[in-house]
């Protein structure tokens, strides 16, 4: 990966962390880099006006600055969580995704006039007068719960057959009963009142909504699966480079000896971002004997590879059957090309069969 050629400064004004900001994300992969960049620009663009969430916006932007310097200079879990939000299996993206996911399918249309007037006669006689009060939960009344109910489903299953090639964000899915936790009578023997039913399986769902992988369109499917093969080596998708930086003048006076800060702060606050953690999120090194040798700034297409069959792993699509209409969900598979062995690795199996015992050799008389 392109590293950045000069440290980070201490301070910031907006405009130049802005552009700071939109000059690392630059050199992010392309797979990738549009949905990043397009959340940058929306963070910054939207809050117009000064106001009290103002000074964490900006600790906010810093963070998010240091993070993409240090995924560009070979943090390879940042550079994954990166490619992880920007696929939606973790923040925004994801939420958005869900937003969808949990929408009520599209209702039938009616064929007719004939059967327009008797769904509308249904939905009088069936119509409830509007309660005085919101109810608790309802986000329930809104949800397609069945629906959820399958891609966790199928979630289940597909975490069991990737639980050694792949990491779950989340923890795993168990089970898969939303009144798991409703006790079936109460102190009195009784059944449970309504609100209690309806608080346990709020909860329920509240917790395992925070599991699920929200399906993605079919052409983000299939570019990770071609991005899992290679593609990222040639092409359109290669990670762009670094241009070189002009001077070395201001990248040679911040190695310079600082007598000032180490008189007025203590040596620990002043070499913190000289520290081996931090070195990649500051661009600051440790010249001194004991610094140790510089971190490699390098992320290999076989990592890159490795980091995207792992996402497709984590990404479910759609995919409706032209027969019966039916929607059912595909999920990514690990790599299942093994490399083909050389004559020196065959020559260990020789003299033994299949089971692993030594042939016998026959005497001859």
């Amino acid at each position: 990966m392109p590293a950045p050629a000069y440290p980070l400064p201490k301070s910031l004004p907006p405009i130049q962390l802005y552009r700071h900001l939109l000059r690392e994300v630059s050199y992010l992969p392309p797979a990738f880099r549009p949905v990043i960049a397009s959340t940058l620009r929306t963070r910054f663009h939207k809050p117009q006006k000064d106001g009290v969430h103002t000074k964490s916006r900006l600790s906010h932007a810093r963070s998010a600055l240091r993070n993409l310097r240090a995924a560009n200079s070979g943090d390879k879990m940042a550079m994954q969580n990166l490619m992880l939000t920007a696929f939606g299996r973790i923040g925004r993206r994801r939420r958005e995704l869900m937003s969808i996911l949990v929408m009520p399918g599209a209702r039938r249309v009616p064929s007719d006039t004939k059967e327009l007037e008797s769904l509308m006669e249904r939905a009088r006689n069936e119509a409830t007068p509007t309660p005085d009060r919101k109810p608790k939960h309802a986000f329930l009344d809104k949800w397609e719960l069945p629906k959820l109910l399958r891609n966790l489903e199928s979630q289940k299953q597909h975490q069991r057959e990737t639980k050694h090639s792949t990491s779950w964000p989340n923890r795993a899915v168990k089970l898969l009963d939303p009144d798991q936790n409703v006790p079936k009578t109460n102190i009195w023997g009784n059944p449970p009142a309504e609100s209690l039913v309806r608080t346990k399986r709020a909860n329920w769902w509240k917790t395992h909504a925070d599991k699920i992988m929200p399906p993605t369109r079919k052409w983000e499917w299939d570019l990770l699966q071609r991005l899992g093969n290679g593609a990222q080596e040639q092409g359109e998708w290669t990670v762009p480079h670094r241009r070189h930086y002009p001077s070395e003048e201001a990248t040679s006076q911040v190695n310079e000896w600082n007598w000032e800060s180490y008189a007025t702060a203590p040596a620990a606050r002043v070499e913190l971002p000289r520290s081996m953690p931090r070195q990649r999120r500051t661009g600051q090194r440790d010249t001194g004997p004991y610094g140790g040798r510089e971190r490699g700034k390098q992320v290999s297409n076989r990592w890159f590879r490795r980091a995207y069959n792992r996402t497709w792993q984590l990404t479910p699509t759609v995919v409706r059957n032209p027969d019966t209409n039916k929607e059912t969900l595909v999920w990514g598979k690990p790599f299942d090309n093994l490399p083909t062995a050389t004559a020196a690795q065959l020559g260990i199996f020789k003299g033994v069969d299949k089971r692993g015992n030594r042939i016998q050799e026959r005497l001859e008389f």
